[in-house]
């Protein structure tokens, strides 16, 4: 079984070290222009942690939306997201590999849906296009089920692995569970928030005590999942939890 370690969170984890990002339209993408070296830093501290895949910060990076929010020309925006991936790379080659475990690391480069465009928060609900946002543990917003959504993209040659993202840590295993019927041979990906929710000017609330990665790791991975990280305020000693998990399991 051929375990990858994810990253977590980058807005949340960017606010949290001071960069005051959830208010902005281009969220942690504006620090591409305004303050790489935090994006880079980032990078590393999920290295150290023990990812062996990052996902650029580029999620909420369009042409577009550089052009009207920071006021760059076309060229300048298309040097800021190609950046994303140097920074990524750059900090890739930065922090000594885990001789311990050879994975090969790799960059992912993050692209947004067309939501993120309109900056309307329409990503979430999907009322552009037909949703692919979670509604529980069973079925998307606009009412299709999971698996069958998973089952159509596993069926394309140029996916290499497909699963959940930024999804409330409770639905993973039921959606994990309704994946099983389908004897899926591709990496399966689990990258869940914290199950925190957001609230105008009080912030983050709702976790508890005990990150949500160490309470269901072993169900997860006993269910199928291989690719696994997080997202939203899943921070760097989240993913270290996570990397002892997976190098205890598959010694």
């Amino acid at each position: 079984m051929i375990f990858r370690i994810l990253d977590g969170g980058a807005g949340s984890e960017l606010h949290d070290l001071g960069y005051h990002v959830h208010e902005d339209p281009l969220w942690s993408a504006r620090l591409l222009d305004t303050n790489p070296g935090a994006i880079k830093q980032l990078h590393k501290s999920y290295l150290e942690a023990g990812a062996d895949t990052i996902i650029t910060v580029t999620y909420q990076a369009t042409v577009a939306g550089f052009e009207k929010f920071l006021g760059v020309s076309t060229e300048r925006a298309t040097e800021l997201i190609k950046s994303g991936v140097s920074l990524a790379r750059e900090a890739c080659h930065e922090v000594p590999p885990n001789l311990k475990k050879g994975t090969e690391r790799r960059v992912a480069g993050s692209v947004g849906p067309y939501g993120v465009f309109l900056h309307d928060g329409s990503e979430y609900s999907g009322y552009y296009v037909e949703s692919m946002t979670q509604k529980d543990g069973k079925y998307l917003c606009h009412g299709e089920k999971f698996s069958e959504a998973i089952q159509i993209v596993m069926s394309s040659d140029q996916v290499i692995a497909a699963g959940i993202n930024c999804t409330h840590p409770s639905y993973i295993s039921e959606l994990l569970d309704s994946l099983r019927p389908l004897q899926i041979s591709k990496p399966i990906i689990v990258k869940p928030n914290s199950g925190e929710g957001w609230k105008s000017g009080v912030g983050w609330c709702g976790r508890g005590e005990q990150s949500p990665l160490e309470a269901h790791l072993t169900a997860w991975v006993d269910k199928g999942a291989t690719w696994i990280g997080g997202c939203c305020r899943i921070k760097p000693h989240d993913i270290k939890t996570l990397k002892e998990y997976v190098e205890h399991i598959v010694k």
